[in-house]
């Protein structure tokens, strides 16, 4: 066995390499660029699906939920859109979904009439998700390829992050899959 020079602690004069240290990250929370909040839409032949970032009236992170029904081939009608604000025990929930964690979350009692609500089934054999938004009444599906969950996904983490007590956002996917691991589904009517 031969040795190097550099196999031993022996102090030399070369210069020390520098030092590589992960990037900082202080806790603060992303800010929003140029006044306004991303959003993300998916169009769908009979429905189209607005997301957004938002924040409860008791100032926690999260995001809207919109639904529009298409009244044409690609023209949605946007005026008899479902809205729904996403509570913050739901949102790990959909990002669990939207990592793989878990196969469905689907809720309900949502709004004042406690009348809407909405589901995500992940299909990776159709490549992407299945989101249904509803209302007493009315029902929109729309399937979301896999190239729009990336951008669902950034903006549900970036929101989780927010409320997420100074925890960095590296750690959020396995925080998840370990609050995913306990999650039991309700039955099914």
């Amino acid at each position: 066995m031969s040795y190097g020079f550099d196999d031993f602690d022996i102090p030399s004069n070369r210069p020390a390499p520098p030092e590589h240290h992960a990037p900082q990250w202080d806790g603060a929370a992303p800010k929003r660029t140029g006044g306004q909040y991303q959003n993300h839409k998916v169009y769908a032949g009979k429905a189209a699906l607005h997301v957004e970032p938002d924040e409860t009236r008791a100032g926690v992170a999260t995001i809207r939920i919109e639904a529009a029904p298409a009244k044409s081939p690609r023209v949605y009608d946007w005026k008899s859109k479902v809205t729904i604000q996403v509570t913050q025990s739901e949102l790990p929930l959909i990002a669990a979904t939207l990592l793989g964690f878990i196969q469905e979350v689907s809720f309900t009692a949502h709004g004042e009439g406690k009348d809407k609500g909405f589901s995500i089934t992940r299909q990776p054999e159709r490549g992407g998700l299945f989101v249904r938004v509803f209302k007493t009444g009315t029902a929109m599906a729309i399937p979301v390829p896999a190239t729009d969950v990336t951008y669902l996904l950034a903006m549900v983490l970036s929101q989780i992050s927010k409320n997420g007590f100074g925890v960095h956002p590296a750690l959020l996917p396995g925080i998840i899959k370990a609050a995913a691991s306990l999650y039991k589904p309700p039955e099914r009517a």
